[in-house]
């Protein structure tokens, strides 16, 4: 039970936590420093920590995205004519449209596409820095189920993508 009341996170078995610097950040090494003189486990598991390029485009993401939980589970139905599934992680996979990417945009995403493709891991924040249930819904390290393509259309550009969270 969480000491300090219910949270967004309650009941979660993963929690993550955005810090967003307001403006671009260059350094060559960084300190992170954690105290929590509360802590009865005496330690912290930090799985991830992301930092480094970001993109955020100049016109946010269509109207119509959609969010949804999924899961591995397999069902496999019984002599008796009952149906068996055995436990299995749920996982959040994210849609959405980009349909008003600037030609600048465009570069910057292609970028970000051609390092990660769909074998690296990102960290996506549809609603940053809202608070709550919603940046917690939003916020989570996915990754492309298949590589976005690029469509160029007059004066714009548009992509889709479909991510998995890991």
């Amino acid at each position: 039970k969480d000491p300090l009341g219910v949270s967004a996170y309650t009941d979660w078995k993963l929690r993550s936590r955005a810090f967003w610097f307001p403006e671009t950040v260059v350094a060559l090494s960084g300190r992170l420093t954690i105290t929590d003189a509360d802590n009865t486990d005496g330690f912290l598991e930090i799985g991830r920590i992301y930092a480094g390029d970001t993109f955020s485009p100049t016109i946010n993401t269509d109207i119509g995205h959609s969010l949804k939980w999924e899961t591995d589970a397999q069902s496999v139905a019984t002599a008796g004519g009952t149906v068996h599934t055995l436990a299995a992680n749920t996982y959040r996979v994210m849609n959405f449209q980009l349909s008003h990417l600037t030609p600048g945009d465009r570069g910057a995403f292609m970028d970000i596409i051609r390092k990660v493709a769909t074998h690296k891991d990102i960290f996506v924040a549809l609603r940053p820095e809202t608070g709550g249930e919603m940046e917690r819904d939003y916020s989570f390290a996915a990754k492309f189920t298949e590589t976005p393509d690029v469509t160029a259309n007059p004066l714009r550009y548009s992509t889709t993508c479909k991510l998995r969270e890991v």
